[in-house]
């Protein structure tokens, strides 16, 4: 399984904006940046309809919610630890904490429901790898999650690194970098390696 860091929009926002048709379907992504030409999207849309199996969009790996749901946070985060902008100095306040208090009190989303959201994820992508694998039990298969390093750091610093969620330093997967999570089917057993050491990765809640 790799999860990966990329700049992952929202296929279904793009349809509309640029001429497509929404549906209540699952929307497949393949273009990190959201760039499509018209009869890219059609090809796309005659796949959906036809019923081909595309990458789909799955709600566990999207950005930090509260960029979009907790705009009032958002401004506060951004004033107080970010000087305006949401650089590097911004997401280091965010995934280490800094304004817990505020945070809950405006219930935003925080780094350590990302890191179980995450985790949920991976969880969702071995039972799916089990299925698959119990109908081809030669076959070897291979996920490949596309997601953001706001959500990767999380989940490596929690769930991996069991360190506090206010221990520096900030975890950063370069922009095509990612994690690569190996799951022994038969062990029901996964493991990691950073910067060439192996770790456990739970599989469990």
């Amino acid at each position: 399984m790799v999860i990966s860091e990329s700049g992952l929009e929202s296929f279904m926002e793009d349809l509309s904006e640029n001429g497509g048709s929404k549906s209540g379907r699952d929307i497949p992504v393949e273009n990190p940046r959201g760039f499509y030409s018209r009869s890219r999207r059609e090809e796309i849309i005659r796949g959906l309809e036809s019923g081909d199996r595309l990458p789909k969009v799955m709600s566990k790996l999207r950005e930090p919610r509260f960029i979009d749901k907790s705009p009032e946070f958002l401004a506060h985060l951004m004033e107080t630890q970010g000087e305006g902008e949401m650089g590097l100095k911004f997401w280091i306040g965010f995934e280490e904490d800094l304004e817990r208090e505020t945070r809950i009190a405006m219930k935003a989303e925080g780094p350590d429901d990302i890191a179980d959201r995450m985790a949920a994820a991976v969880r969702v992508f071995n039972r799916y790898g089990s299925s698959f694998l119990s109908t081809h039990p030669k076959g070897r298969l291979v996920v490949w999650a596309s997601t953001h390093t706001d959500g990767l750091s999380p989940l490596v610093r929690k769930h991996v690194l069991h360190k506090e969620i206010t221990e520096s330093p900030v975890i950063v997967a370069d922009y095509g970098g990612g994690l690569v999570i190996d799951i022994d089917p038969k062990s029901h057993t996964a493991t990691t390696t950073i910067a060439g050491e192996q770790y456990p990765f739970p599989l469990e809640k």
